[in-house]
């Protein structure tokens, strides 16, 4: 029982953390990204492990790998779907300890029983 309430505190503790990281960046991202003279521009002026800077850089990336075979796909249809996976991808790691979380309150009814 004294592991769950450590590892839910764990848990909290740096999901706080990581949510007020992703606010700092939330709110750069939204004061100078759409401000800067380029996409490229603005990506490399965001914070090198900004979620927003690698969202930014599969756009790009998409974008560049478009021509050649995948132009019988649309241009815009290309990089949405570049995009969504990189949002999926950073939705994904946001999406870590609240398991955790679940178990712990699932399993603390009974840890008096024993």
């Amino acid at each position: 029982a004294e592991y769950m309430g450590m590892g839910s505190w764990y848990v909290i503790f740096t999901k706080f953390t990581e949510q007020s990281k992703l606010h700092r960046f939330a709110k750069t991202a939204q004061a100078n990204f759409w401000t800067a003279g380029s996409v490229r521009q603005a990506a490399e002026a965001l914070e090198a492990d900004s979620p927003f800077r690698f969202i930014a850089e599969k756009g790009l990336e998409g974008a560049n790998k478009h021509p050649g075979l995948l132009g019988n796909v649309d241009f815009n249809t290309w990089v949405t779907m570049a995009l969504q996976r990189a949002m999926g991808t950073v939705q994904s790691r946001l999406q870590n300890g609240p398991a955790v979380l679940a178990t712990v309150g699932s399993t603390a009814p009974f840890v008096g029983l024993f």
